[in-house]
């Protein structure tokens, strides 16, 4: 069984590379970014600027966050792997 959860997390952690782009939405405005921690300094820097709620997706859908006010305020992780 650990065997099986060990590769599941690892598959996981390769879908987190650097390469991995993301959708930074805000309102009608969308841009695509490469990289996780790029995606959520611009969300991070924007949802405090222009005070409005930005919205951060993973490529594959798997992973949302929304950020106002420069912070995290809801994130969901899709964990089945059909999604």
């Amino acid at each position: 069984m650990s065997d099986q959860y060990d590769r599941l997390r690892h598959e996981d952690d390769d879908e987190e590379t650097p390469d991995r782009v993301f959708l930074v939405t805000i309102g009608t405005d969308m841009q695509s970014v490469q990289g996780r921690a790029e995606a959520v300094a611009m969300a991070k820097e924007i949802s405090r600027e222009q005070d409005r709620r930005v919205q951060v997706e993973r490529d594959d859908g798997r992973v949302l966050m929304h950020f106002t006010g420069g912070s995290l305020d809801s994130f969901v992780w899709e964990t089945r792997a059909g999604k």
